[in-house]
């Protein structure tokens, strides 16, 4: 299979573009839409590493550490190492809630032309299918979002350790 460079960027600037409006909307931040659109295309630039040779599982996990790195700090910058960790963290879950829907809708419908190489999936799907399932999974997790409930206030609970005959109780929030 024949996979193009142009196209390769344009479907993950697509896909990432999604993936980081999602992840602003699930952090409540709203920064400039170009910051996501620039957020987004450099997460698409890293696709090309499908290209070069396999590379080392510590060397691959570092890069892409970096790369997520990256997309977090071009889409809401930088306001403390907290707020940073949590959004890499919540990138990484929608990142793999996406990857997960998008594995089923291949799997249920099974578009030809499928490649994996450097732990980067390539689909050889028509780009109009692509934003359109892209954007379908978006609106999905809104809606998922929506539904599920969420608790504004903290519960504190007590916690009892044991170690041997040792008992220590102490208080925690939930």
């Amino acid at each position: 299979m024949v996979v193009y460079a142009d196209v390769l960027l344009f479907l993950n600037t697509v896909t990432n573009y999604y993936i980081v409006l999602l992840l602003g909307k699930i952090c409540k931040v709203n920064k400039k839409w170009y910051r996501n659109v620039i957020s987004a295309f450099c997460g698409a630039l890293f696709s090309l590493y499908i290209f070069l040779p396999k590379q080392s599982f510590v060397l691959e996990f570092a890069i892409k550490l970096f790369c997520s790195a990256v997309i977090i700090l071009i889409a809401f910058g930088f306001e403390n190492i907290v707020k940073f960790a949590f959004r890499s963290a919540l990138l990484y879950l929608v990142t793999f809630l996406y990857a997960g829907i998008m594995l089923a809708v291949c799997t249920i419908f099974k578009p030809n032309g499928m490649i994996v190489h450097n732990s980067v999936v390539y689909f050889n799907v028509s780009p109009l299918f692509l934003i359109t399932i892209s954007t379908t999974i978006y609106f999905l997790l809104i809606l998922f979002k929506r539904i599920t409930p969420t608790n504004n206030y903290a519960k504190n609970c007590t916690i009892e350790l044991f170690y041997g005959d040792k008992k220590v109780k102490i208080t925690a929030t939930v």
